[in-house]
């Protein structure tokens, strides 16, 4: 959400808050997959598989748990946006530092191989997913 924000009002970049490339740079370390590269679908606060007490039966729910070591192709790319957005406003070198390694993550694992398109999801390690799910207000993806 930090990055989608930093995103959306780019024509206000001088207003944005002294504070939020420090908090871009905790969301990120908490979201990047260390093992593999990447920006995990879903974290909790300290970069692990959410937990937590579970409702059952909840859609949502079903998508977190299920869903959340993925990688898709719009948090890189909205992530590189931001970095670099950020990184620029605020002269830091550790935001384009960051931008790098997602650009590098991304374009080496989310175009199609024939040239032709972008896969959009991705599993742990940077396969391409063979597993159908639909987002509860959405139609169904791959």
């Amino acid at each position: 959400m930090v990055m989608e924000a930093a995103e959306i009002v780019p024509g206000l970049a001088p207003r944005i808050p002294d504070w939020l490339p420090d908090l871009a740079i905790r969301a990120l370390e908490a979201g990047w997959d260390d093992q593999h590269g990447g920006i995990f679908r879903y974290v909790d606060s300290t970069g692990d598989e959410p937990r937590g007490r579970l409702f059952g039966n909840d859609p949502y729910e079903t998508l977190v748990t299920q869903t959340w070591d993925t990688k898709l192709w719009w948090v890189q790319v909205e992530a590189l946006y931001a970095t670099r957005l950020l990184a620029e406003r605020f002269g830091r070198p550790d935001l384009l530092d960051w931008h790098e390694r997602i650009w590098s993550y991304t374009l080496g694992t989310f175009p199609d191989p024939s040239g032709q398109e972008w896969l959009q999801i991705r599993d742990r390690e940077g396969k391409p997913s063979t597993r159908w799910w639909r987002c509860p207000s959405r139609t169904p993806s791959i």
